[in-house]
């Protein structure tokens, strides 16, 4: 696993940026671009990649590639055509363990950002159900009072023409 540190936003990074990036790692690795997974992370540009091991290479000299081309933010900024500040780790782990590390260091932020959607798509829905709600009640209230209050007018009408009589 690689981790490196750019500066920046994840919101401005395109996606032949990205593509780019995922090139560069796997190049570095001595893999091929399938068995290099990138994930970013919001602050600066937090780029966590996961390369898989192909057939007939041994995670030492994946993990022995990966020092050599991007071991420091010089080489990593070469290899990946955006500048590095910092290269945070460079690790070996089983996929489990790959995996529960991206939860630890990014899984937070990425799970207050869907917290945050989803607290937004909920206070949306709650907003149309209101709407559909109490505009239908308003208009229909609103309607029963303009028959009563016709009906108040009419009989109004009719004491005023009887009295005239």
């Amino acid at each position: 696993m690689w981790e490196a540190t750019c500066p920046g936003d994840v919101a401005t990074l395109t996606t032949t940026q990205k593509d780019t990036i995922q090139a560069g790692i796997a190049t570095s690795a001595g893999v091929a671009t399938e068995y290099v997974e990138v994930q970013y992370l919001p602050g600066s540009i937090k780029i966590i990649s996961i390369i898989a091991v192909p057939d007939g290479a041994t995670a030492a000299s994946v993990q022995s590639s990966v020092i050599t081309n991007l071991g420091t933010a010089t080489a990593a900024t070469s290899a990946i055509g955006l500048p590095v500040a910092t290269v945070d780790a460079i690790s070996t782990k089983t996929s489990s363990a790959a995996s529960n590390t991206v939860v630890a260091a990014g899984g937070e932020a990425f799970v207050n950002q869907w917290n945050k959607a989803l607290n937004k798509a909920v206070g949306l829905a709650t907003t149309i159900l209101i709407v559909i709600i109490v505009v239908p009640t308003v208009v229909v209230l609103g309607l029963i009072a303009l028959i009563i209050y016709c009906c108040c007018c009419r009989k109004k009408m009719q004491v005023k023409v009887a009295s005239a009589a």
